[in-house]
């Protein structure tokens, strides 16, 4: 196996003939220490000296390019290199490897003759910063910020190495209500409804909601128009010689015209019905119109209703605009003629009598030479007219 010798040309194979003999090896002189790239014109076993330092190095290796020199030198110890985290071995110069610190976070000193020491840099190793949510956040030129938001606010005190973080203005600590106090559990409180009163939370908004039981229109009565509460407000406004006053849970009504009460004043309309009491009976209305007026205690009403039936019984009218009065429960209605089906036709004239407590009226006939009785009749299609007035 031919190889490189100590030889003038290096090849083994003319050493037989003597043109290549055994030559001592060669012996470098410099004023340095070799290096890993001093591998040219020189072969394994070749000698290094150091001129200055008179230490000895011995070529061991040329593979893969790079000569490994190896000092020999008497007193001189193993380590030739240096190594860190990344970059690859780090040879001496002048027979020294510097160790430097980065110096804001690493510092590197010499404690003895023997020994260099690293510590922290002013500035400390801050490595990460995690807060509840988002994961560890890292250091950008040794420092992480730390940034309050809403009311929350951060001042820091270079002097202290101190964060102060504050809530400004103040978080409430409790709730007053009309019946007791909140007080947040964990930071949070929770709001909740009765009684048909229902809460939702979405962002930053409570809505309280009412459920259908709590009225939220208000119809008069006799029914000239609704009224809607507005941001939750209903207003009462008094009348021409009317005053308003409320306290707790009750709105008082006085009249002021020469120290006593005004009677009220309504108009309106109403859909008036018939009905039968008694015997089973059909009435088909075809029309119907009511017109009142108030005045106080006294309704006046005008009607008219189409209809035609087919059965007998106490004939009534009803859905009057008001409740008649127990203590006078029988006043007069006049009447236009109609025609019944028990003569030839005439006119035949009729009244009402007003059922106190109640929204009717029960219709009684006069024929002639006839005292008043309750009509019983079996009506072909016709129609009535009524006016009149009765008190509620």
């Amino acid at each position: 196996m031919s190889r490189h010798d100590q030889r003038l040309s290096g090849l083994y194979s003319l050493a037989y003939l003597g043109t290549d003999a055994v030559q001592p090896t060669n012996i470098i002189l410099n004023d340095r220490d070799p290096s890993s790239s001093d591998r040219r014109n020189v072969y394994i076993g070749s000698w290094w000296l150091n001129t200055v330092t008179n230490d000895l190095f011995y070529l061991a290796s040329l593979a893969d390019g790079m000569a490994l020199w190896i000092n020999i030198s008497s007193g001189v110890g193993t380590v030739q290199t240096l190594t860190g985290n990344s970059g690859g071995p780090v040879s001496p110069t002048a027979n020294n490897i510097n160790l430097v610190g980065d110096g804001p976070t690493i510092k590197t000193a010499k404690t003895d003759p023997h020994t260099i020491t690293a510590t922290a840099g002013g500035t400390g190793l801050l490595a990460t910063l995690t807060g509840n949510t988002g994961g560890p956040v890292r250091a950008t030129a040794t420092t992480i910020n730390v940034i309050g938001t809403g009311s929350i606010s951060v001042a820091g005190n270079p002097g202290t190495s101190t964060l102060t973080i504050s809530n400004t203005p103040a978080s409430p600590e409790s709730f007053d209500t009309q019946s007791g106090t909140a007080t947040p559990a964990a930071g949070i409180l929770r709001i909740f409804g009765s009684n048909n009163i229902t809460t939702s939370g979405s962002g930053n908004t409570v809505t309280v909601t009412a459920g259908p039981s709590i009225a939220q229109s208000y119809i008069t009565s006799p029914a000239t128009g609704t009224a809607v509460p507005a941001a939750g407000v209903l207003t009462f406004v008094s009348g021409t010689d009317t005053t308003i006053s409320a306290a707790g849970s009750t709105i008082t009504i006085n009249g002021t015209s020469g120290g006593g009460s005004v009677p009220s004043y309504s108009t309106g309309t109403f859909t008036p019905g018939l009905a039968y009491t008694g015997t089973t009976t059909s009435i088909t209305i075809t029309s119907a119109l009511g017109n009142y007026t108030q005045i106080g205690a006294a309704v006046y009403i005008t009607a008219r209703i189409a209809f035609s039936s087919n059965g007998t019984g106490l004939l009534t009218m009803t859905n009057l605009p008001f409740t008649v009065s127990n203590a006078t429960s029988n006043y007069v209605i006049s009447s236009s003629a109609f025609y019944n089906s028990y003569t030839a036709p005439a006119p035949r004239y009729f009244w009402l009598r007003f059922i106190g407590g109640t929204t009717t009226a029960a219709f009684y006939v006069e024929f002639t030479n006839e005292a008043a009785t309750p009509l019983l009749l079996v009506f072909p299609s016709i129609s009535i007219t009524l006016s009149g007035w009765y008190y509620i």
